[in-house]
């Protein structure tokens, strides 16, 4: 899922700019800006990330989430009737994507790559369950952050 979710937010370089420069001061999240480009280049050349490779990553995203969709309903877990160590690996893969209220970075939830991928994949099942295993047992962050500058 990460390297067909790359594939769409990549080119949008003020989104990923925000996103991957979080937590540094306004000088150095200008210049990580300012060097994205040449970081894009670098992530699809070490990640591989090209259309056919994306496109075969969505494909096994979609196998991967119509298996969840069939172990999972709103509300529950999913192994047993309490939350276990898949039920948080499960949600922690989709947050990125689901943006739960509760998850500990601030995520560009509305912004065009985020929306798009989220309608792509659909299995809104599955998002919503998500959306639950956070609000139900993540909390909010304990995350120290620093003052802006």
């Amino acid at each position: 899922m990460r390297l067909a979710f790359f594939h769409e937010l990549l080119p949008h370089t003020a989104i990923c700019a925000e996103l991957f420069g979080q937590g540094l001061s306004g000088p150095a999240r200008a210049l990580y800006r300012l060097a994205f480009p040449g970081i894009r280049a670098i992530m699809r050349r070490d990640m591989k990330i090209d259309a056919r490779t994306a496109q075969e990553a969505f494909e096994k995203t979609l196998v991967v989430l119509s298996r969840l969709d069939n172990l999972i309903q709103p509300g529950s877990y999913l192994v047993g009737t309490s939350f276990s160590v898949a039920d948080l690996t499960a949600a922690a893969l989709l947050s990125p994507v689901v943006c739960p209220p509760e998850f500990p970075y601030p995520l560009p939830a509305a912004s065009e790559p985020f929306v798009r991928f989220r309608e792509r994949i659909g299995h809104e099942r599955v998002c919503e369950w998500c959306g639950f295993i956070y609000a139900k047992h993540r909390g909010r962050s304990s995350e120290v952050r620093r003052p802006q500058a």
